[in-house]
């Protein structure tokens, strides 16, 4: 192991948490539903993540980490648009909505003249962010009602992704159910 005093990490307490967290987000799971399936923080998960990432982290295990779980993610995506394209072959819904999310600014509407970045946010990011703002030693109250209202937007858009693919029959209902608003 590591020579470093202090508490070890969840990944070096359980060598498999990597390739459970890989296994939920393969089948589609937000990381908020993979980490609480595996018994880990967001804030665990996003600081291995950062760590990851930072050129100065001499643990390679940290990196290894960010791979596998950017991997399993992209599996996991890759893996639900093949299944909304097989369903896109006989149902134009389904092919719509699947070009309006991969290109919005040519095929959403009201998107087309929009020169605006478009940003994707993952709820539990947002969630995440909200809940460090509001413990914060002074929360900023407009900060707070902006991620408010983002976190809502974002989950209103997502139910509207995962109602489309759980009416899709190549998709297994135990792995991948509608999920719950907890804000």
């Amino acid at each position: 192991m590591s020579d470093k005093i202090g508490r070890r990490t969840e990944l070096e307490n359980r060598p498999s948490l990597a390739d459970e967290l890989c296994d939920y987000l393969r089948q589609g799971c937000s990381i908020k539903t993979a980490c609480e399936a595996c018994g880990l923080s967001l804030t665990s998960f996003f600081s291995y993540m950062r760590r990851g990432g930072d050129a100065d982290e001499l643990d390679p295990r940290f990196a290894q980490f960010a791979q596998q779980i950017t991997r399993a993610k992209a599996e996991g995506k890759a893996t639900l648009v093949k299944c909304i394209a097989k369903a896109a072959q006989t149902d134009w819904r389904a092919a719509s909505d699947l070009l309006t999310k991969i290109a919005p600014l040519e095929y959403s509407a009201g998107r087309a003249d929009s020169k605006a970045p478009i940003m994707r946010a993952d709820s539990g990011v947002l969630q995440e962010l909200l809940a460090r703002e509001k413990a914060g030693l002074s929360p900023a109250s407009d900060k707070i009602q902006t991620l408010q209202l983002a976190l809502e937007l974002v989950q209103r858009e997502n139910n509207k992704v995962f109602e489309l693919v759980a009416s899709l029959d190549c998709i297994d209902e135990t792995y991948f159910a509608l999920p719950t608003n907890s804000s």
